[in-house]
C-alpha cells in the first residue's frame, strides 16, 4: 500500500466534495481561501492562479508559474482550476479579461472567483468585447467578500462598443452566478444577436443564477442591454437551467430592450427557466420591464420547460411591453407551470404585460395541470391571458389556472380577455378530471374568445367561467362567459360528469354565438346562470344568446346533455336575427334547479325566438325541455316563422303563458285563413 499516495487520492477528494457542496450554494470563499494556502508552486500541475500576484509576462497566455489547489499532481487537468480576479480593470493582471484569457488557455475546467479588496458594489467596464468562453468554467460572484444575495461584481457594458455581448459561452457546462450584467449595446434597433448579457452558443448543460441582467446592482433601476438578456441560440443548446428553486438562485431578468431570455436552436430544447423575476424589480412589486417579451422561444425541436411545481419555481412574468412568455409555432411541448404572468409576486396586484400573458402559436403546449402547484396565475394582462393563434396552435392543454383573478381566486384582477382561440383547431380548455378546470373570471371582455371558421374541434371543460374559486360567488367576466365569433365544430361541455362549465355571474350572456359561421357548434351538461351546485342563483344578464348563428345544439337526449340555463337576469336563451337557422334547444332545464324541480327561474323568457326554422325541443319526450318559474312566457316568440315547439313541458311561468306567439299575451285561435305574425299565429 502505498501510504503517501492514498491520503493525497482521499485529500482530493475530500476537497473536491467539499468544493463542490460549497459552490453549490454560491458561498465557496471560506474554502477558496484555505485551499489557496496548501497550494505547491510547481509548474505542470493543475493551477490554481492568482493573475494579479503571477510573476509572468501580461503576454503568456499560460502563467509560468503554476500551483494545483489542492496540492496533487495533475497533469490531465482535470480538476478545475481557481482563478481569482482581484481588480477591476479592464485588462491585465488580476482583471476579469484575463482570468478568462487564462481559463480558455488552461482548457478543462476552471473556476473564476472574485477577491478585489475592496467594499460595496464593484464595476468591471471591459473597454472592447471580453474573449469568448470555449470550455467549462464556474463564473462566481458570489465569492467577493461581503456578498448576501444581491450582485456586489457589476459587469458594465457602455465602454465596449457597439455589437458586443456580456459573457460568451461556447464550451457548455458553465455556471454564472451573482454578477449584475448591464448596459451592453446591440447593432442599431434591439437585435437578436447581440448586446445580450449572456451569450451561450451551441452550447448546453449550463446554469445562471443569482445574476441580475438589464439592472442595476439593485435590481430597482433598469439598466438595458440592447438585446434579450439571456440568449441561447444554436444547435445542441439543451439542459440549460436559467434560475433556481431558492432566493439566492433566482435571477432578475429585466429592462433589457428586447427579450429577458430567449430560446433558440435547432436541436435546442430541455431547457429550465424557473425561479425568476422576469420584467419586475427585485422585490417584485412594480414593472421593470423587458421592452418585449419575458421569455421568448423559438425553433426548440425538445421541450422547455418554464417554471415548475414547486414554490420556489415560480417565474414572476409582468411588467414587459409585449408578453410574458412567447411560443412560437415552430416550438412543440413546451411546459408552462407554476408561474405567474401580470401579478406581483403575491399573485394579488396588477402589473400587467402590455398584450399577452403567454401568446401560443405551437402545438401539444400544456399549460398549468390538474394539481394547485402546477396552477399559473394569468391575470392583470393588457389584452388576454393566454392567446392561442394559427392552425399550427394544435391539441394544446390549458388546465387548472387562474386567469383573471388573484393567486387565491377570490377577486379580480382581470385581462381584457381570459383566453382567445384565433384560427387555432382541437385545443383543450379544461379537462373532466378533478383539477383539471380553470378558474376564468374576471376579465374586462369574455372568459374564453373562440374566434374564426378555421378555430375548429376546440373543447372547453369543467371550468368556471364568471365564479369565484369556490363556486358561490359573482366574479363576472365583464361582458361574456364565452364567445363563439364565427367558430364552427367547438364543444363547451360534454356529457361526463365532470365535463360541464359553471358559467355564470357575467355582465352580458353566459354563452354568445355570432357569426354565420358559427355553426355546428354544441353546448352539453353545462350550469348558465347558477352557482356550481345548481341550486341559487349568480346570473348572467341573459344565459345563451345565438345572435345570427345556425345549425347550433343546445343540450341533448340524454341525462348528461342537459343543459341548466336558470337564474339569470333577462332571458334564458336567445335566438334571433335572419341567419340563426336550424339551431336546436333540446332536453335542457330552463328555469329550474338542477334536479329539474325546485324554481330557479330567469327574470324573463325561457326561450326567446326573433329567428326562423329552429327547434325547441323535438318528437319525443327526452327532447323536450323542461321550460319553468320564468318571469316571462315559457317560449316568447316575436317574429320568426317554421320554428318547431314539442314535447316541452312548459309550467309556471309568469301568468300562466307557456307559448306566447307576438304580440304578446292571450291571442284567440283564427282557423281557417291566413295569418300574419310569429310562426304564422300557429292557427289550427
Amino acid at each position: 500500500m502505498n501510504i503517501a499516495k492514498d491520503s493525497i487520492s482521499v485529500r482530493v477528494v475530500g476537497y473536491a466534495l467539499l468544493l463542490v457542496l460549497l459552490l453549490s450554494v454560491g458561498n465557496a470563499q471560506s474554502l477558496l481561501s484555505a485551499v489557496s494556502n496548501t497550494v505547491l508552486s510547481k509548474a505542470g500541475r493543475r493551477p490554481a492562479i492568482n493573475v494579479a500576484t503571477e510573476q509572468s509576462r501580461e503576454s503568456q497566455e499560460v502563467p509560468q508559474r503554476v500551483s494545483d489547489y489542492l496540492g496533487h499532481e495533475r497533469p490531465d487537468f482535470s480538476i478545475a482550476t481557481v482563478i481569482e480576479v482581484t481588480n477591476t480593470q479592464n485588462s491585465g493582471l488580476g482583471s476579469l479579461r484575463k482570468a478568462i484569457d487564462s481559463a480558455n488557455a488552461l482548457g478543462g475546467s476552471n473556476v473564476i472567483i472574485f477577491n478585489i479588496p475592496a467594499s460595496g458594489v464593484l464595476t468591471i467596464t471591459p473597454l472592447s468585447s471580453l474573449p469568448n468562453i470555449y470550455g467549462p468554467v464556474v463564473i462566481d460572484g458570489t465569492t467577493q467578500s461581503g456578498y448576501s444575495g444581491t450582485p456586489l461584481i457589476v459587469l458594465d457594458g457602455s465602454s465596449a462598443g457597439v455589437s458586443v455581448n456580456g459573457l460568451t459561452l461556447f464550451g457548455g457546462n458553465s455556471t454564472v452566478r451573482g454578477l449584475a450584467i448591464n448596459n451592453f449595446i446591440g447593432t442599431g434597433p434591439p437585435n437578436y444577436y447581440n448586446g445580450m448579457g449572456i451569450y451561450f452558443d451551441y452550447s448546453g448543460g449550463n446554469k445562471v443564477e443569482g445574476c441580475y441582467i438589464g439592472t442595476d446592482a439593485t435590481g430597482m433601476i433598469a439598466r438595458p442591454n440592447g438585446g434579450v438578456g439571456i440568449g441561447i441560440f444554436g444547435g445542441a443548446n439543451s439542459h440549460n437551467i436559467i434560475g433556481g428553486t431558492t432566493a439566492l438562485t433566482r435571477n432578475v431578468l429585466s429592462g433589457n430592450a428586447l427579450h429577458g431570455i430567449q430560446l433558440t436552436g435547432g436541436t435546442a430544447g430541455r431547457n429550465v427557466v424557473q425561479g425568476n423575476f422576469i420584467g419586475v424589480n427585485a422585490a417584485g412589486t412594480g414593472a421593470l420591464g423587458n421592452a418585449q417579451v419575458g421569455v421568448a422561444i423559438f425553433g426548440s425541436t425538445l421541450p422547455d420547460t418554464i417554471g415548475g411545481t414547486d414554490p420556489g419555481a415560480r417565474n414572476i412574468l409582468s411588467g414587459n411591453g409585449f408578453e410574458g412568455i412567447y411560443v412560437d409555432a415552430s416550438v412543440a411541448g413546451t411546459l408552462i407551470q407554476g408561474n405567474y404572468l401580470g401579478t406581483d409576486v403575491t399573485g394579488s396586484v396588477r402589473v400587467g404585460n402590455g398584450y399577452e400573458g403567454i401568446q401560443l402559436e405551437g402545438p401539444r403546449t400544456i399549460i398549468g395541470g390538474t394539481t394547485f402547484a402546477e396552477r399559473n396565475v394569468l391575470s392583470g394582462n393588457g389584452n388576454s391571458g393566454i392567446y392561442i393563434y394559427n392552425s399550427s396552435a394544435t391539441g394544446n392543454k390549458i388546465q387548472g389556472n387562474y386567469i383573471g383573478t388573484n393567486a387565491s381566486g377570490t377577486d379580480t384582477l382581470g385581462n381584457t380577455f381570459g383566453i382567445v382561440i384565433d384560427h387555432a383547431p382541437n385545443d383543450t380548455i379544461g379537462a373532466a378530471v378533478a383539477g383539471g378546470g380553470n378558474l376564468l373570471s374576471g376579465n374586462y371582455f369574455a372568459g374564453i374568445y373562440i374566434y374564426y371558421p378555421s378555430s375548429t374541434g376546440n373543447v372547453v371543460q369543467n371550468n368556471f367561467i364568471g365564479l369565484d374559486i369556490n363556486g358561490n360567488l359573482d366574479r363576472g367576466n365583464l361582458q361574456y362567459g364565452v364567445v363563439l365569433d364565427s367558430a364552427s365544430n367547438n364543444l363547451i361541455g360534454g356529457t361526463s360528469p365532470l365535463s360541464g362549465n359553471r358559467i355564470s355571474g357575467n355582465d352580458s350572456s353566459g354563452i354568445y354565438f355570432t357569426g354565420t359561421t358559427a355553426t355546428g357548434n354544441k353546448v352539453l351538461g353545462n350550469y348558465v346562470g347558477t352557482n356550481s351546485s345548481g341550486t341559487s342563483a349568480v346570473p348572467n344578464l341573459k344565459g345563451i344568446l345565438i345572435d345570427n348563428a345556425p345549425k347550433n345544439t343546445i343540450g341533448g337526449t340524454t341525462l348528461g346533455e342537459m343543459n341548466v340555463i336558470s337564474g339569470n337576469t333577462s332571458v334564458g336563451v336567445e335566438i334571433r336575427n335572419a341567419g340563426a337557422t336550424g339551431n336546436k334547444i333540446v332536453g335542457n332545464a330552463i328555469g329550474t334547479d338542477a334536479l329539474s324541480t325546485g324554481a330557479l327561474g330567469n327574470g324573463s323568457y325561457g326561450v326567446m325566438i326573433s329567428s326562423s326554422q329552429d327547434t325547441i325541443g323535438g318528437s319525443s319526450t327526452s327532447a323536450g325541455n323542461t321550460i319553468a318559474y320564468n318571469r316571462g312566457a315559457g317560449v316568447y316568440d316575436s317574429s320568426g316563422t317554421g320554428n318547431l315547439i314539442r314535447m316541452n313541458s312548459i309550467f309556471s311561468n309568469y301568468k300562466g303563458l307557456g307559448i306566447d306567439l307576438a304580440p304578446r299575451g292571450l291571442a284567440r285561435n283564427d282557423s281557417l285563413d291566413p295569418d300574419v305574425g310569429a310562426n304564422n299565429l300557429q292557427n289550427f
